[in-house]
């Protein structure tokens, strides 16, 4: 794999070859910006690793999965058409995401996938909880505000595993549990369906609130099932 060590800022085009890495290694920033695109073929991609960042501004991407966050940072400063993957822990999320632009935290064959947010964002793109082999978890985390649901959040079974979103979570757009799929909401985890919400199960697929964690029915519609088994239940209005 090629490494960055130093700061890139990306004006034009980077294209990452099939079975090829561009490696973000730590203490380097590269910064997606107008006119720059990343285009992978394959497998290929830009790998950010713990310590790197990879800055998503006015800058495109494309490809099955152009961009990797392998425990480094996603900043979202803009908002350039854009589909990024998130795999392993230890990776930070900042910033918000656009209409157009799509995260995928993903279990692989290197791990639970976890990524963290330290403050309130907004979400006006897609958010998919998903695993890609082995049945390994995924997590969104929010350690402190809140996320604020104005697009799409996705709950797949992919190949097993658990799927989380930790923190509290007001949801204005739509949350989907696909056939399969769970969603519990743990101790310390809240979720406000509010005005322009739903969430929204197929199949088998289920929201459930367990021990400490809450569901607030707002302004929003749910369809399918939702389970309470220990957790609280609130009717707000």
């Amino acid at each position: 794999p090629t490494r960055r060590s130093s700061d890139l800022i990306n004006e034009g085009a980077v294209n990452v070859a099939n079975g090829a890495s561009f490696t973000i290694a730590s203490g380097a920033v590269f910064a997606n910006d107008s006119g720059g695109t990343v285009a992978s073929t394959g497998t290929g991609h830009v790998g950010v690793q713990s310590g790197g960042t990879f800055n998503e501004a006015a800058g495109t991407t494309s490809g099955t999965a152009p961009v990797v966050v392998e425990g480094g940072a996603l900043v979202y400063s803009g908002s350039g058409k854009s589909q990024i993957v998130a795999r392993g822990e230890g990776s930070t999320l900042s910033g918000n995401l656009s209409a157009g632009q799509s995260l995928s935290i993903e279990g692989s064959g290197t791990g639970a996938a976890k990524i963290t947010a330290a403050a309130s964002f907004t979400n006006s793109g897609s958010i998919t909880l998903t695993s890609s082999e082995s049945g390994y978890n995924s997590t969104l985390a929010v350690t402190s505000g809140t996320l604020t649901n104005a697009g799409t959040i996705t709950i797949e079974p992919g190949v097993g595993g658990e799927r989380y979103i930790e923190g509290n979570i007001t949801n204005n757009g739509a949350v989907n549990v696909d056939s399969g799929a769970l969603l519990p909401l743990r101790s310390g985890t809240t979720l406000t369906n509010a005005s322009g919400g739903t969430v929204a199960s197929t199949g088998t697929g289920q929201v459930r609130v367990q021990s400490g964690g809450t569901f607030n029915e707002g302004a929003g519609t749910t369809s399918g099932t939702v389970v309470v088994e220990g957790g609280a239940l609130v009717y707000s209005e």
